[in-house]
């Protein structure tokens, strides 16, 4: 098949690698650069107990697809970082139902808080949930080995060439029309992130609830050095944090709705996330180095839609990955791409048809 994937994020170029190994694939980026917006904000962190359940077990079997990248790559993907999660003593109460829904997680005492986070404010804590799971991951490394998989199998990328049309025949073929070429496709995947309902409606199909919401990230110099530690979670998700050597990074965990856009930090934001560090921490954070935002785009349920549009079976969805799109990213494409080559496995079935946008089709 002809396939276009539109979008040139993690999403996009993953699942266009994937593509290219049985299809003649071309990927449409409509900035100068791929990865342009949320994938090239993101402070990923790979993270098994992150997300609800579908969430997790893509994590979880993205695991050795990541060694696989790694041999590719040449490098290390992911370094080891674990994260830990801490409660008041007023939300005690729900310590169980957090542990029931994060298995990864088990409970450390202050003592062994101390050791690893040893510039938190002990009276303030509750309890700790230590989730040694995680690990940085490299997101320009990883984009990077995708795009050198694509290309090497005969994907061609198109940059500055925003969709601006898709019209469909009576056969499923499709016209996609730029400001400066048309293409011709069998399949289109639609990876365009928060712009995915902008894309739909351009196709004349069916959209699907996405809600594109901005995320703050800061980093400041600290006045002390300390071994790099922990990724540090407020619980339920007030702000988060992480300290390396003498550099902090910081997020108020703002999920503020927003329309597709280059997303830009407000300084409240950043304000508030120092704030609440520092009654948190001895950290001191007194100035602020860089600040950043991105886009995170959610479904209603907070699975991403993977699959055919509920009225045009040519017209495959592969958006609302939200914040786990790069640490799932691996075990989406893959499945995505073996449901566009009818060769999903009885293992996967169950978990593909739970994704499939097809859930939402009496979203108007």
């Amino acid at each position: 098949m002809n396939i276009i994937v539109i979008g040139g994020g993690i999403a996009g170029i993953s699942i266009a690698a994937e593509l290219s190994r049985d299809h003649a694939v071309t990927l449409l980026e409509m900035e100068k650069q791929l990865a342009h917006h949320t994938t090239g904000r993101s402070a990923a962190l790979y993270l098994g107990s992150y997300g609800n359940s579908n969430i997790q077990t893509l994590t979880r079997e993205s695991f050795d697809i990541y060694t696989e990248l790694c041999n590719e790559y040449g490098y290390p993907l992911l370094t080891p970082r674990g994260m830990v999660q801490i409660l008041d003593h007023q939300q005690l109460h729900e310590l169980d139902e957090t542990l029931a829904k994060h298995p990864t997680m088990e409970i450390i005492s202050i003592d062994e808080l101390r050791e690893i986070a040893p510039y938190i404010r002990h009276e303030l804590v509750g309890a700790v949930l230590h989730d040694q799971s995680g690990y940085d991951i490299d997101v320009a490394g990883l984009h990077q080995t995708y795009v050198r998989r694509f290309t090497s199998n005969g994907g061609v990328i198109e940059k500055s060439n925003e969709v601006t049309k898709i019209t469909f025949n009576s056969n499923g073929t499709s016209e996609v029309r730029t400001p400066h070429l048309t293409f011709h496709a069998d399949l289109i995947v639609n990876a365009s992130g928060a712009w995915g309902n902008i894309i739909a409606e351009r196709a004349q199909c069916a959209t699907i609830p996405l809600m594109p919401l901005r995320r703050t990230i800061f980093t400041s110099k600290l006045s002390q050095s300390y071994e790099p530690g922990p990724m540090v979670l407020r619980h339920p998700e007030e702000f988060y944090f992480r300290v390396d050597r003498g550099t902090v990074l910081g997020s108020p965990a703002d999920e503020t709705p927003s329309i597709p856009c280059d997303a830009q930090p407000e300084e409240i934001d950043v304000a508030m996330a120092i704030e609440a560090i520092n009654e948190f921490t001895t950290l001191n954070i007194r100035s602020v180095e860089s600040t950043w935002a991105g886009l995170r785009t959610f479904t209603s349920d907070k699975s991403p839609a993977m699959g055919c549009n509920s009225d045009q079976s040519h017209f495959f969805w592969f958006c609302g990955q939200g914040g786990y799109g790069i640490q799932m990213a691996p075990k989406l494409a893959s499945l995505a791409a073996d449901v566009i080559n009818n060769k999903i496995n009885t293992a996967d079935a169950s978990l593909a048809l739970q994704l499939s946008p097809q859930r939402f089709s009496t979203h108007p």
